[in-house]
Formats: C-alpha cells, sequence, structure tokens
C-alpha cells in the first residue's frame, strides 16, 4: 500500500495496526477470511478456479506478446510436473 502524501510504502507494522481497526480492515476481511478458508482446505474448488483463470490469462498474454509458455517453462525450471 502506498501512502500518496507522505510518497512512500507502508511498513509491515503499519499494515498491521491498520488490520486491527475494524473501518480499515473493512477492505481486507474477505482476502483474510479466504485464506484462513483456504489454509483450511475449504472450498479447494475456488483454488483449482483460480488456477485455471492464471493458466488461461499466461496463455493469452503469450500469444499476445509472442513469447513462449511462460508458466510451463516456469513448472519445469522448478521441477514441477503441473499444478
Amino acid at each position: 500500500m502506498y501512502l500518496v502524501r507522505e510518497k512512500r510504502l507502508i511498513t509491515y507494522r503499519e499494515f498491521c495496526q491498520l488490520l486491527q481497526n475494524p473501518e480499515a480492515r473493512v477492505w481486507f476481511d474477505r482476502l483474510l477470511i479466504f485464506y484462513i478458508e483456504t489454509g483450511q482446505g475449504k472450498q479447494l474448488k475456488r483454488i483449482e478456479d483460480i488456477l485455471s483463470a492464471i493458466q488461461n490469462m499466461s496463455s493469452f498474454l503469450d500469444r499476445v506478446a509472442g513469447g513462449g509458455n511462460s508458466i510451463q517453462e516456469r513448472l519445469e525450471v522448478e521441477g514441477i510436473s503441473s499444478f
């Protein structure tokens, strides 16, 4: 997050303080719930859909930019067969 008036990014400590303020945290609540549920192994179909959307977007961008298959190449470099 960027503080326009101060022309700087917020610190981790400032971010944690924002999360303690219910009025500021309202922007993060849904994301935090998503991470907690994912960590608990809930709604795994949602994660599969996200990964599929990322793959589709990457493939589209690779075609438009005239590049290779960036995600597949990354997986191969990292020794991951597929996701």
